[in-house]
Formats: structure tokens, C-alpha cells, sequence
């Protein structure tokens, strides 16, 4: 069931990359042959110069082909081992490629809201420790006049402009924050307590109030022996006004007492 305070009728407050593969020497093979050897003749013999000719030319040219294949099978494997070579140390022949340059990303820290500055007041740092800005509009308490019992309210806006609230409550000696389905109604811009808290400015105490209440009882036997009491202490903007309630046995209808708690004076009191 929401929590939900509606002061008394008769108060009118305003309430988130592939390594080359190393090459091998190739094996550089001669295939040259030698000339045909001349074996001399037993005896003289004479031979047609048509036939002595051509032989003599096939073999230079033979022997020119055999040196040009040598030649170019050498200059070959040169080349290769100089490839091999810089591979092994790491050269290359292809040119170099610049790797990119990163550009830095400036981040932006959103800068920071001020917030009210920390209060002194235990009940206040409670508040503001969650909500910073944080506004106490009402206090009430359940049955100031019996210690184990007493159940006090400290009922705060969460911020200055919004309509979503909290309380702190105490409960012999324990607190508890409740900001969940929690209500003031009627809400009409009640005035902020904080400084007065701060600077203690609030009047009398609930004790001096409750006290003067029971004095104006037209019997106060049984104001002090009433089946329920409640105080609530809120600014009306024309004063700060504390307002205690009695709850008689045998009655139906409750004594109320209205007291401005910086003079003292009845407001008002049921009890004629």
C-alpha cells in the first residue's frame, strides 16, 4: 500500500602479412659436353674438302653454345644467391608501406551539476546523500509520548521542482529511507525547512510542544492517557506551526491544537 501523508483537514499547509618462403640455391648443372675428340689416323688419309668444312663448323659452333649456356647458367645462380641472402637478413624488395597513423579521441567529461553543499544536520545528510537536493517540507511523529513506540517522519521532496518524495523514518533509535510510492498530499509548493533546520531555527522542540498541548487540555488526565497521539510540524509560509492531536478514549472525535512554534500562540484548538 503506497505511503501516502495527508496532513489534517484542518490545516491548509501548500503541500539516470606471408613470410617469402626462403628460397633454396638451385642446383646449377653443366650440360656442356666437350668437343668430339680427334683421334689421329694410323696413317695419312686425305678427305674432301666439302666434307672437312662443315664438320668444322658444326663444331664451334658446338663449343660457342656450350661456353654462352655456362656463361648464363652462372650469372643465373649468381642472381638467386643474392635473392637468398636478402631474405635471410631480413630485406625486402617491395617497398615499405607506412602503417597508419591512430589519431587520438579527445573525450569530453560532462561536467558536473553543483550540488547544495553537505548539511551538518544528521537528518539532512541522510536525505542528500541520495538526493542531493533534497527538501524536508514535514515532520510528523506516531506516539512522541511513549519512547518505545514513537515512530517519527521526516518527509522530504527529492528535489526542489519535482513532485517525488521520500521519508526517513526512526523507529527506536533505527532509520530507514523510503523512497518508493511515497506522498504528500495536497503538495502546493510547502516551503522548505532545510535552512531553518540547519541554523535550528524550528521553535520549540516536539517535547516543549507536546507539553504545552497537554496543559491546554480542558482535562489533561486524559490527554496523557489518550489512546493515540500524533504531531506534525510543517512552515504554512504565514508561520511554523505545529499541530498536535488527541485521540481520547471513549470519543469519537479527536482534540486538536494548533501552536506557532516561534511565539507559542494557540492557533487553534478544538476544545472551546
Amino acid at each position: 500500500m503506497p505511503n501516502e501523508y495527508r496532513p489534517a483537514a484542518d490545516v491548509e499547509p501548500i503541500l539516470d602479412m606471408q613470410s617469402p618462403v626462403p628460397l633454396t640455391d638451385p642446383i646449377a648443372e653443366d650440360i656442356s659436353r666437350p668437343a668430339a675428340e680427334i683421334k689421329p689416323a694410323l696413317s695419312p688419309q686425305r678427305h674432301s674438302p666439302s666434307f672437312t668444312l662443315p664438320l668444322i663448323i658444326i663444331t664451334l659452333l658446338a663449343v660457342t653454345a656450350a661456353s654462352l649456356f655456362y656463361t648464363q647458367t652462372q650469372q643465373l645462380k649468381v642472381q638467386v644467391q643474392d635473392l637468398t641472402n636478402t631474405i635471410a637478413t631480413g630485406g625486402s624488395t617491395s617497398p615499405e608501406v607506412e602503417p597508419p597513423k591512430l589519431q587520438k579521441t579527445i573525450e569530453i567529461t560532462p561536467k558536473a551539476t553543483p550540488s547544495a553543499t553537505p548539511s551538518a544536520n544528521p537528518i539532512l545528510t541522510l536525505a542528500q546523500a541520495k538526493y542531493p537536493d533534497a527538501q524536508l517540507i514535514l515532520i510528523t511523529s506516531d506516539n512522541p509520548h511513549l519512547e518505545d513506540q514513537t515512530v517519527t517522519k521526516y518527509w522530504f521532496r527529492q528535489s526542489p521542482d519535482a513532485k517525488n518524495y521520500l521519508y526517513i523514518s526512526f523507529i527506536a533509535g533505527e532509520s530507514s529511507l523510503v523512497d518508493q510510492q511515497v506522498y504528500v498530499s495536497p503538495d502546493n509548493n510547502i516551503p522548505s525547512l532545510n535552512q531553518r533546520m540547519e541554523n535550528n531555527q524550528l521553535g520549540l522542540t516536539q517535547a516543549q510542544a507536546l507539553a504545552l498541548a497537554n496543559s491546554l487540555c480542558k482535562e489533561p488526565e486524559k490527554c496523557q492517557q489518550a489512546t493515540a497521539i500524533k504531531t506534525q510540524f510543517l512552515d504554512t509560509s504565514s508561520s511554523l506551526l505545529w499541530q498536535i492531536t488527541y485521540q481520547l478514549q471513549n470519543s469519537s472525535q479527536p482534540v486538536i491544537f494548533q501552536i506557532n512554534s516561534l511565539t507559542k500562540e494557540v492557533v487553534y484548538q478544538s476544545q472551546k
